[in-house]
Order: C-alpha cells, then sequence, then structure tokens
C-alpha cells in the first residue's frame, strides 16, 4: 500500500465524520468509533483472551506471533522494571551510607556512584588493612508457575491449571506441605530425620570439617576431624547422622515433614515449585513456547547468598564498620543478578528478542498491506498501532542488559582486593 495513502487515513477519517463528529480524538478511538475497527487490548490477560485472527481478519499463523510478541514484551518490561528497581534501591543503599548521595536517576547512575563510594572507602582503611569476601552463591532454578502462567495465557490449546510441565536434567524443588521424599535444605535449623551436611546443635555421627569433641577415627595434627566424628562438631558436617536440629540439606530417610525446601518429590502439590534443569512444556505453538521458557528463565527462584565480610587490620576503623556494615546489608541483591541470574537473563532476553521483533514484523507487514475499503484500511492502521508495546520492550531489554552489567560491576569493586 503506498505509504502516503495510509499516513492520510486519520485525516480522510475525520473528514468524513465531520458531519457528526466535532472532535476525532485520537487515532484508535477514531477508527473504532468511524469504521468498527478493533482497538488495542491492554493488560496481559486481555492481550491473551483477545481474539486477533477473528478482530483483524488476519491468519491464525500471524496471529499467534503477535500475542506471543506483546506478551513476551509485556513479561520482559515488567521483569525489567523490577530489577531496575531492586538494583537501583541497592546500590542508592550503598552510595548513601557511604556518604555518596542517595537520589540516582537510574540504576546505573546509583551503581557508579556505589562503585566510586566502594573504592573511595577502601582507600581510607590503610595499606595494612586486609579484606576477605565470602559468599555462598545464590542457587538459581527456572519458575515453573511462571512457565505455567505463560503457557496458559499464550495458547488457547493449553488450559491454565492443567499444564503438565516436565524438569529434565534435574529436579523439582519447593515448599511441600505435606511429606519430602529427596532432600531437605532449610535456612534456620530444622529437625532432620535423615542424613545432615550442614550444621548441626548436638550429636552426631558422620564427616565433620571441623574440630570433633568425642570419638573421632581420623584426627589430624591441629585437632581437625578428618575421619568419622562421634559427638559434636565445631563446623559443618557431611551426611552425617545428626540427633538435633540440621542448619542445611537434610537427605531425608523415607518421606518425612520438611520445613525448608523439599528436592525431589512431596506427597502434595510444591507451593511455588522450580526446577534446576530444563523445563519441557506441553506441546504449544513455537512463539508461545519461546516465550513462555523466556518467562521461566527471566523469573526464575533464587535462593539468597550468604555473605561474610571482614576487614582487618584497618587504621580507620568507623570506615570500616560503614563499609562492611553496607556491603552485608546491600550486596546479596546485586550478587542475585550480577552471578546467579545473569547468565540466565543474557540467554531468555535475547530469545524474548526474536519472539518481539518477529511480532513486529508481522503486526507492521500485514497491516501495512491491508488496503481495499475504508474499514480494511482503518485495521490496518489499527494493527500497526498495537505493536507499539513491542517497540517499547526492545528499549526495555537495553534497559535490563544495563542493569546486569552495573551489578557486575559493582560486585566487582567489592571483590577488589580481597582475601
Amino acid at each position: 500500500m503506498n505509504r502516503r495513502h495510509w499516513l492520510s487515513l486519520p485525516l480522510l477519517v475525520c473528514g468524513l465524520a465531520a458531519p457528526v463528529m466535532i472532535n476525532c480524538g485520537a487515532l484508535g478511538g477514531v477508527l473504532g468509533d468511524v469504521t468498527g475497527a478493533p482497538k488495542c487490548p491492554e493488560g496481559m490477560d486481555n492481550i491473551a483472551s483477545f481474539d486477533w485472527a477473528g478482530q483483524f481478519k488476519i491468519d491464525a499463523d500471524a496471529a499467534g506471533k503477535i500475542k506471543g510478541g506483546l506478551l513476551a514484551a509485556g513479561e520482559l518490561k515488567s521483569f525489567a522494571d523490577d530489577i531496575e528497581k531492586d538494583i537501583k534501591g541497592a546500590c542508592a543503599g550503598i552510595a548513601a551510607d557511604l556518604g555518596a548521595g542517595s537520589e540516582f536517576a537510574s540504576a546505573e547512575d546509583a551503581c557508579k556512584a556505589a562503585a566510586k563510594a566502594i573504592t573511595d572507602t577502601k582507600g581510607k582503611l590503610g595499606a595494612k588493612a586486609t579484606i576477605a569476601l565470602d559468599f555462598k552463591l545464590p542457587e538459581c532454578n527456572a519458575s515453573i508457575k511462571a512457565m505455567a502462567d505463560c503457557g496458559g495465557r499464550c495458547d488457547v490449546s493449553v488450559k491454565p491449571g492443567e499444564v503438565q510441565l516436565k524438569c529434565e536434567g534435574g529436579e523439582i524443588s519447593g515448599k511441600c506441605g505435606g511429606e519430602c521424599k529427596g532432600s531437605c535444605n532449610a535456612d534456620v535449623a530444622a529437625a532432620c530425620d535423615g542424613t545432615c551436611s550442614g550444621s548441626c546443635e548436638v550429636d552426631i555421627k558422620g564427616k565433620c570439617a571441623g574440630t570433633c569433641h568425642g570419638k573421632c577415627d581420623g584426627k589430624d595434627s591441629s585437632g581437625t576431624c578428618k575421619g568419622k566424628c562421634e559427638g559434636t562438631c565445631g563446623a559443618q558436617v557431611e551426611k552425617a547422622q545428626c540427633k538435633g536440629k540440621c542448619g542445611g540439606k537434610c537427605d531425608v530417610k523415607g518421606s518425612a515433614k520438611c520445613e525448608g525446601t523439599c528436592s525431589g518429590a512431596c506427597s502434595v502439590a510444591f507451593e511455588a515449585p522450580r526446577c534446576s534443569g530444563k523445563i519441557t512444556p506441553p506441546e504449544m505453538k513455537a512463539d508461545c513456547k519461546a516465550s513462555c521458557e523466556a518467562s521461566a528463565e527471566l523469573r526464575a527462584e533464587c535462593t539468597d547468598p550468604k555473605i561474610s565480610y571482614r576487614i582487618v587490620g584497618a587504621t580507620d576503623t568507623e570506615a570500616a564498620k560503614k563499609l562492611q556494615a553496607t556491603i552485608e546489608k546491600h550486596i546479596p541483591v546485586i550478587i542475585k543478578l550480577a552471578v546467579g541470574l545473569k547468565d540466565r537473563v543474557i540467554g531468555a532476553v535475547k530469545n524474548v528478542k526474536s519472539v518481539i521483533e518477529g511480532g513486529i514484523s508481522a503486526g507492521e507487514s500485514i497491516g501495512g498491506s491491508m488496503g481495499g475499503d475504508l474499514q480494511a484500511k482503518a485495521r490496518g492502521a489499527a494493527l500497526i498501532a498495537c505493536m507499539t508495546p513491542l517497540k517499547g520492550a526492545i528499549d526495555a531489554a537495553a534497559k535490563l542488559e544495563v542493569s546486569v552489567n552495573v551489578s557486575v560491576q559493582v560486585q566487582g569493586s567489592v571483590s577488589a582486593g580481597t582475601k
């Protein structure tokens, strides 16, 4: 269709409507009022339930690409906004604690200020100061709920609440309201009917990574127990029989109650289930499948990283206290993205951008080719207008990549010079 023809469509429509309308208003409203052209649905649920093929009179394949692209765009923008908020908050907190301001326009600005403040504060500690950073990496697993919700929205053949998913190359884990069969990982010490790897409140029988107070079949010269300990252990235990509460991973015998995260199987449905391997969705359209896989990765469930930041020998003890306190308070959020989610986010953004670009291409190509009567031209212009959120999502993807990069930079400034 000649580009000048469809660009002049609003003027043409307003001219035809002049006898009955005084104010034409926005393009979408005019087209809908005068010609019956569909209006763009707003919100994820409305986009999902909208009859794209019927309303715009296009084939089902093109309609699927457009809907898949719009749903992917909504998910990407929502996730990018959440990450921007979290990272900006953490970096602004560090900057404020170290006297570098607290009001910033973006996560990038806040994190640049935080990284500089960390480096400047380290410079006050003195040449003899030593810093040690220890942290347990977060464990991030793809969200089964996000995959199921997306599948039910995107593909009409997939019924919400009846999505059957498989976890390949890993295991399903989550909160178990019944009996857990497999292993139970508790952040807070809890009863363990099995073998414990972590901390044990009272007597153990098994491998002890520290000093064994009791009987040990393999002490070294420092008193550390290298073999099996029967008594109490001054450090972490590994697959030991724990007579008290276990703080860590408990490999349960048979089925038992789990007060933490259960991995393996649960006698009832898991709460907020996640998959440590690859989620295999049910049969669904290719565009929906790509969009939903990206959604599951973006909404991955992560454990909180455990942080220990120690400063010894600082000449400016006040600066050392401030630095240690703000790092231990705010850096877990940054490490979760910089280390735990980084690869997942980068991969998911790449996949979801291809779905979004496919939706843009389909919508603009079909909308631009709609000719004939006024109603057909109006549908074409309306369809092109519906592609606007897709273009905004490309900007969201760029913003998300910036958030990942600045989080890595801040994590690097914290780690630099540590032992």
